[in-house]
């Protein structure tokens, strides 16, 4: 079955280790859409600190932001889906970071809200901080996402700890040191289905490649997917290894696409 959409992961995937499009990539990536198929940008990222990239590529209609919680419509300029965390989990959250001593990160739309309100990664560069102390009701306050801070070498044991803790949620992790929270049965996938339905495209007819296992549940869902090289050792154990592709260091995504689709 022909491919008509492709679902691409930005950090550690699509993007060099320097947070940049090789130009090699860029170019075949423009070859797919001139052949009309969609290439969607599918991110835990916020809108503010990824969109640049889908307007770097050009004719890109849709982005997938927050892990699947967030589906922006260039097109028609909004928002057509969205999912919060409910009242409950927010403050699970502030109980299980206080229990760990955790630095603890909060996102709603292009605002990030955590202890100082200071800017935690280098690619956030263009959102809102706020300081958590500052925030006297929250009960009031809408979020979409949290993200734990934890120690690398510590990922899986904190993870363990979450699922112990949490009810009714998604946990899943972005980086060896991001643990992430997320709505109950929401994923990337939840993007990816929301965007193909808008197109009119089956999981079948549709590629994904990911590095992380906030990626798992949407290369489970489309009919051919791949993972990096540098992908996370739990994501690895998922795969066979005829669909580990060089890693982004390696421009492993335009190596994958010019075979692929014979370019």
């Amino acid at each position: 079955m022909s491919i008509k959409a492709i679902f691409l992961d930005l950090d550690g995937t699509s993007l060099t280790p320097a947070h940049t499009f090789s130009e090699p990539l860029m170019k075949t990536l423009k070859i797919l859409q001139n052949e009309g198929i969609e290439i969607i940008f599918s991110t835990g990222r916020s809108y503010a600190s990824s969109h640049r990239f889908a307007l770097e590529l050009g004719d890109c209609r849709y982005i997938i932001n927050y892990n699947g919680a967030r589906v922006f419509d260039f097109l028609e300029n909004r928002v057509i889906s969205q999912h919060t965390l409910p009242a409950k989990t927010v403050f699970d959250v502030l109980d299980f970071e206080r229990a760990h001593a955790l630095d603890t990160v909060f996102y709603h739309d292009d605002i990030i809200y955590n202890r100082g309100g200071q800017q935690h990664a280098s690619f956030y560069e263009n959102e809102t901080y706020i300081d958590t102390d500052s925030i006297t009701n929250w009960d009031a306050m809408t979020f979409t996402k949290a993200l734990f801070i934890v120690p690398p070498e510590k990922s899986i044991l904190y993870q363990d700890k979450a699922h112990a803790h949490f009810e009714r949620v998604n946990i899943m992790t972005s980086a060896s040191n991001y643990l992430e929270i997320m709505p109950e049965g929401v994923s990337k996938a939840t993007g990816v289905e929301a965007v193909l339905e808008r197109i009119n495209v089956s999981p079948d007819e549709a590629m994904a490649v990911g590095d992380q296992l906030n990626d798992l549940a949407m290369l489970n869902l489309v009919g051919t997917s791949f993972i990096m090289e540098n992908a996370t050792p739990q994501l690895k154990e998922e795969f066979d290894s005829s669909r580990i592709i060089p890693s982004n260091a390696e421009d492993g995504v335009h190596q994958m696409l010019t075979r692929y689709f014979d370019l």
